[in-house]
C-alpha cells in the first residue's frame, strides 16, 4: 500500500472478515434520540494536512462562515465534498459549537435522504472542515423557479407526479428527523435537492432543534449556539405562526412549511410573497389561505390537493397533520388515485381513437349496411368503454355525439325487418280504426228503412259490403292481418261500398266525399308499391257511378231539366223530413269522422315527434358537435 493510504485496525478486519453481510449492516434506530452535539467531545485538536488524502477542486458554494468545495478522496477514489469553517469564524464565540452541531445532527441522521457524513477533521491552517457525499442535481426551488417560466427541458423532465412523489419523500426523511427528536425548523425549496438519477435530498440541519423524545425538553444549550424557544429562527416564508411568533414549537411546525413547500410546488408561487418583514409576520400570525388554486386557476391542481396544503398550513397546529407521515399518506393516497386517473385516461384515448375509426370506417361502406352497422355498433362500444374510463374525454364524446345525431343512410336487415313489424301494428290500428268508422255507417241503413226503400237489392248490397268490410276490418286489427293482399281485398270492398252508395242519392252529392274520405285513409298506410293501386281505386270510386249511367236499360240517376239539375234516387225514397235528416247525419259523419281520426293520428305523431324532438335536444346538450 502507498505512503498515503490509511492504516486499518486489524481487529475491524477481522470483525468484517467472520461478520456475516447481512448481520454488519448497522443502523440507527428510527425510534431513539440523536445524541445531544454538545455533550459529545471535541474532536482531537492536531491537524490533519487534507492534501494527503483530498484534491481540492472548484467552489459549490460560499458563505460568511466558510466555503463548499468539489473534492476528490484519493483514499478511496470518490468524488466528494468538502464544508470548511474559515479560521477567522472559528475564532468567534459560538460559531465553532454551531459548526459542530451542524455536522453532528447531519452525521448521526442516517436515513437515503439526508446527505451522509464521511470525515470531520483540522487543517493545517486550523481550519475545522468535514467532508460529506457530493449531491449533483438541482434544488427544487430552481426546479419550480424554472417550471413558472416555462423552461420545456424542465417541463420535461418534471411532471407534477414527480414532483408529488419527491415531496412525499422529504415528508418520509422529516418523519424519521422527527422520530430521532430532531425538528429541522428552516425547510424551504432551496433546501431540497433533487438529483439527476432520482435521489432526494433534504438539506441544512444547521439550526434544527433537537427534543428529547422520552422528555420532551429541548436539549440544553447556552450562549449562542441556544437554539431554543423565545427566538425567531428560520426562512419568514415558510414559518408557521407560532415558529414566527417566538413561541414552542414541534414536529406540527416542519409540517406546516412541509405545506407552504407543497403550495409553491403546486402553483410555482410562494406562500408568503411580502417583501415587508414585519408585514410578512404579521400575515403569518393572522393565518393564510393555503389553496394554492386561489393563486393559480390556470394549472388545474386538484381538490384533493388544495385540501392537503390548506390543513397543512393551518393557523391552529391542532388542525395540520399530526405528522410528516400524516402528510406524505394524503399526498401518496392522491398518487395513487392519480396513477389510477392517468392509466385511465390513457385507456380512454385508446377506446375513444378506435372508436373514432371504426365510425369512419362505417361511414365509407356504402352498399353494405350490415358491414356498416357492425363497424357502428363496435364503435359505439368503444366510445362508451372510453367514457367510463373518463367521462369527460373529449373525443369520446363526439364520437357518441355522431352515433347519437348522424343515423346511417341504409338499414341492415334486422333493423329493417324491426321496422317493418312497427308498420305492421301501425296497419293494424288502423284497421282498429276503420272498424270504428264502419260502425257509424251502418247506423246508416235503418234510416234508409224509415225513409222507404224503392231497390231492395242496391240496399241489401250496400249493407252486405258495409258488413264484409267491417269483419275484415276487424280481422286485420286483431291478426295483423297486414299483407298486400288483405289491404286490397279491404280496399275492394270499400270501392263497392262507396259505389253502391252512388245509388243513394245520385253519382255527386255523398260518394264524391266518401270516396275522398276512403280515399286518404288507405293512402295514409299504403307502402310505396301500394301506391298506383290505391290512386286506381279512388278513380273507381268516382267514375264508376258516373259510367253507370252509361248502361242501357240501367234508370238514370240524373237529369237536366230548365237549367236544374234533378236527383233521381235507384234505392231509395226520399221523404222531406227522412231525407233532411238523413243528409245531416250523413253530412255529419263524413265531416266529424275524418277529423276525429286525425286529432287521434295528429296527437300519434306530435308525441312522437316530441319524444324524437327531446332526444335530439338532450343529446345535442349531452354530445355537442364541433361541427
Amino acid at each position: 500500500m502507498g505512503a498515503d493510504a490509511p492504516r486499518l485496525n486489524p481487529g475491524a478486519v477481522a470483525l468484517a472478515n467472520t461478520t456475516p453481510a447481512a448481520e454488519s449492516t448497522m443502523i440507527s434506530r428510527p425510534d431513539a434520540t440523536i445524541v445531544s452535539p454538545s455533550s459529545l467531545p471535541d474532536p482531537p485538536t492536531e491537524t490533519t494536512p487534507r492534501g494527503n488524502r483530498y484534491d481540492l477542486g472548484g467552489v459549490l458554494g460560499a458563505g460568511g462562515m466558510g466555503e463548499v468545495r468539489a473534492t476528490r478522496d484519493k483514499w478511496i477514489g470518490r468524488e466528494v465534498a468538502i464544508k470548511t469553517l474559515h479560521a477567522e469564524v472559528g475564532q468567534r464565540q459560538g460559531a465553532r459549537g454551531r459548526f459542530m452541531r451542524e455536522i453532528r445532527v447531519q452525521g448521526q441522521l442516517e436515513h437515503p435522504s439526508v446527505v451522509p457524513v464521511y470525515d470531520l477533521g483540522v487543517t493545517s491552517d486550523a481550519e475545522l472542515y468535514f467532508t460529506m457525499r457530493r449531491v449533483r442535481g438541482m434544488t427544487l426551488h430552481s426546479v419550480i423557479q424554472g417550471l413558472a417560466r416555462g423552461d420545456e427541458d424542465l417541463v420535461q423532465r418534471f411532471s407534477r407526479r414527480k414532483l408529488l412523489t419527491a415531496f412525499s419523500t422529504v415528508c418520509m426523511t422529516l418523519h424519521y428527523a422527527h422520530a430521532r427528536g430532531v425538528i429541522h425548523r428552516d425547510l424551504k425549496p432551496s433546501n431540497i435537492m433533487l438529483g439527476d438519477f432520482g435521489e432526494v435530498y433534504v438539506l441544512d440541519w444547521g439550526i434544527a432543534k433537537i427534543v428529547d423524545t422520552e422528555s420532551g425538553a429541548d436539549e440544553v444549550e447556552t450562549g449562542d449556539e441556544s437554539t431554543g424557544s423565545g427566538r425567531i429562527i428560520g426562512t419568514i416564508g415558510y414559518m408557521s405562526p407560532e415558529q414566527a411568533a417566538g413561541k414552542e414549537i414541534d414536529v406540527r411546525t416542519d409540517v406546516y412549511a412541509l405545506g407552504a413547500i407543497l403550495y409553491e410546488l403546486l402553483s410555482q408561487k410562494t406562500l408568503i410573497r411580502e417583501t415587508n418583514a414585519m408585514k410578512a409576520l404579521e400575515r403569518i400570525a393572522a393565518g393564510v389561505d393555503g389553496r394554492p388554486s386561489r393563486e393559480a386557476p390556470s394549472l388545474d391542481i386538484p381538490p384533493e390537493l388544495d385540501a392537503i396544503c390548506e390543513r397543512a398550513t393551518a393557523r391552529d397546529k391542532e388542525r395540520r397533520f399530526e405528522s410528516a407521515e400524516a402528510l406524505s399518506q394524503a399526498v401518496e393516497g392522491y398518487l395513487d388515485g392519480d396513477r389510477d386517473l392517468e392509466r385511465r385516461k390513457e385507456l380512454a384515448t385508446e377506446m375513444a381513437d378506435k372508436a373514432r375509426l371504426l365510425l369512419d370506417e362505417a361511414s365509407k361502406r356504402g352498399g353494405d349496411p350490415e358491414g356498416a352497422h357492425a363497424a357502428r355498433l363496435e364503435s359505439f362500444r368503444g366510445a362508451l368503454r372510453a367514457l367510463a374510463f373518463d367521462p369527460s374525454h373529449e373525443a369520446a364524446l363526439e364520437t357518441l355525439g355522431r352515433l347519437l345525431l348522424d343515423p346511417p343512410k341504409e338499414m341492415p336487415a334486422a333493423a329493417r325487418a324491426e321496422r317493418d313489424e312497427m308498420r305492421a301494428d301501425e296497419r293494424a290500428a288502423g284497421a282498429g280504426l276503420g272498424v270504428k268508422g264502419f260502425v257509424s255507417y251502418l247506423l246508416a241503413f235503418p234510416l234508409m228503412a224509415i225513409a222507404g226503400i224503392r231497390s231492395y237489392a242496391l240496399v241489401l248490397a250496400g249493407l252486405i259490403a258495409t258488413l264484409g268490410a267491417l269483419v275484415l276490418a276487424r280481422t286485420i286489427h286483431k291478426k295483423k292481418l297486414v299483407s298486400s293482399s288483405f289491404f286490397f281485398l279491404l280496399l275492394g270492398i270499400c270501392v263497392a261500398v262507396v259505389v253502391l252508395q252512388s245509388t243513394w242519392l245520385g253519382p255527386f252529392v255523398l260518394s264524391p266525399t266518401a270516396a275522398t274520405l276512403t280515399l286518404s285513409v288507405f293512402a295514409l298506410y299504403a307502402e310505396r308499391r301500394e301506391r298506383p293501386l290505391v290512386l286506381a281505386a279512388g278513380t273507381a270510386m268516382i267514375v264508376l257511378p258516373f259510367l253507370a249511367e252509361l248502361v242501357p236499360g240501367w234508370p238514370p240517376a240524373l237529369s237536366f231539366r230548365d237549367g236544374s239539375v234533378v236527383l233521381h234516387p235507384r234505392a231509395l225514397d226520399l221523404p222531406v223530413v227522412t231525407t233532411m235528416f238523413g243528409l245531416i247525419y250523413t253530412a255529419l259523419g263524413f265531416s266529424l269522422l275524418p277529423a276525429i281520426f286525425l286529432f287521434r293520428l295528429r296527437d300519434t305523431f306530435r308525441k312522437a315527434e316530441d319524444r324524437t324532438f327531446l332526444q335530439a335536444w338532450t343529446l345535442r346538450q349531452l354530445f355537442p358537435s364541433k361541427g
